[in-house]
């Protein structure tokens, strides 16, 4: 379970058993098809690693379903537990999303909104997924950044992905991947927007003067 706190202005989440602290948490949804839809979260360090001068990303929680609303009811579990802050899938699919709109009306613990992973309009986004979590891993295990607990699922759906699959794979083949991916590439591509500064160092402008200087400019016209 997280917490949320503020520092300085700037926004951060600490376990509230473990005291790990991140400076964002996201989720990847991918829709289920002959395999079970997939939904893992992933938080980003607060902290950098100084030695290697980036912030590690952490699995904190994974679950798959063939059923939609199950899926759907997960997302809503795991934003209380966790935090998210947003939801990544395919919400192009407009299919999927009348789903989620229908399970939204239905609802009593809330609704679920999903934003696009990034480049997921490009037919060849998959490939971009699996480059950007590969991205996380180096030959020596002391300099990977992206990280999973002994119970997750990920490692092993890692390795039974072939090398010669991943230029004809698609997102639904490989959902578990694909969720993966729409977290990671949004946390690699996107930066946290900066937090706002206090009211007493905002400059608004005295609309009351503006428009009396503008009245008498506009009389000695």
């Amino acid at each position: 379970m997280l917490r949320e706190g503020v520092n300085r202005g700037d926004r951060y989440f600490e376990d509230e058993q473990t005291g790990a602290q991140y400076r964002r948490v996201v989720a990847g949804l991918s829709w289920p098809a002959v395999k079970p839809g997939f939904l893992v979260v992933v938080a980003e360090d607060l902290n950098k690693d100084h030695e290697l001068g980036v912030r590690h990303f952490r699995v904190l929680g994974e679950g798959e379903d063939l059923v939609p609303k199950e899926l759907f009811r997960k997302c809503l579990d795991f934003r209380a537990r966790f935090k998210v802050q947003d939801f990544l899938a395919d919400a192009e699919d407009k299919g999927w999303m009348e789903l989620v709109k229908q399970f939204n009306r239905n609802s009593e613990s809330g609704s679920l909104h999903l934003r696009n992973a990034p480049l997921v309009e490009d037919p060849k986004c998959f490939i971009h997924y699996v480059m950007s979590i590969r991205n996380h891993f180096s030959s020596d295990r002391a300099f990977h950044t992206l990280h999973f607990d002994e119970t997750s699922k990920l490692p092993d759906y890692l390795k039974e992905l072939r090398p010669e699959e991943v230029l004809t794979a698609m997102m639904l083949d490989h959902p578990a991947i694909s969720a993966l991916g729409f977290a990671v590439a949004y946390l690699d591509t996107f930066e946290p927007k900066p937090p706002l500064p206090p009211l007493s160092e905002l400059k608004i402008p005295n609309l009351a003067k503006s428009y009396a200087v503008n009245l008498d400019y506009a009389k000695r016209r």
